[in-house]
């Protein structure tokens, strides 16, 4: 995928594609076997547990079998990376693709088996380590892109202007129901009175539209 991405006729940002994939790659090596070193290499940290039942073995059985034969699969790339009609790019972008990651798990294996080249360890760069931990920085522009705005909003609207609206119908609502229930008093003469008034209320409405 790094060999046909490169192609500068089939994207103006062929090449950058590709560097920033071999660079990837690159660091995906030297963090891969940092942690396979560290596990398999390195002095004992904790006493393993003992395996819990026969639940374990057909997962792992399948991984496995999937990472011994899945490279004999070809996924279908051409809708995503079709053939240059300018050729093939040139050949030192596979030797460097694959030069890379090599160059990766070398780092990784002095730095982390031999225990030579410790200055490439992040502790030795407590800034470089503080920024890769905070996520090169996207937590802090997250925080003034997205949340800080939010809540600055959320301020200015904690009066909920929105629900406004339905919490003014709920008072108009309260309101009549406070005003017809002084209606019902339990006298009687006080419902004939209402009865009659309404009657002629509609008579005259009646008579008016005749």
């Amino acid at each position: 995928m790094l060999y046909k991405g490169f192609t500068p006729r089939l994207s103006a940002h062929g090449p950058w594609l590709w560097a920033g994939g071999v660079l990837g790659a690159f660091i995906t090596a030297i963090y891969s076997f940092r942690l396979l070193f560290m596990v398999f290499f390195g002095p004992q940290k904790a006493q393993p547990h003992e395996p819990k039942g026969w639940q374990f073995h057909p997962p792992l059985m399948i991984l496995a079998a999937l990472s011994l034969v899945a490279g004999w699969f070809v996924l279908p790339t051409g809708p995503v990376l079709p053939a240059s009609p300018a050729g093939h790019p040139p050949t030192w972008t596979i030797v460097v693709a694959i030069a890379m990651p090599l160059l990766g798990i070398g780092i990784a294996y002095q730095v982390y088996v031999r225990h030579q080249w410790q200055g490439l360890r992040l502790a030795q760069w407590p800034q470089l380590r503080q920024f890769l931990f905070q996520g090169w920085g996207f937590d802090g522009l997250y925080q003034r892109l997205l949340l800080t705005p939010f809540t600055a909003l959320a301020l200015v609207n904690r009066h909920d202007i929105i629900d406004g609206v339905p919490k003014l119908l709920i008072q108009l609502s309260r309101f009549l129901h406070g005003l017809f229930s002084q209606l019902q008093n339990g006298q009687l003469r006080f419902y004939i009175a209402t009865l009659a008034s309404a009657a002629i209320i509609v008579l005259a409405l009646a008579l008016k539209v005749l």
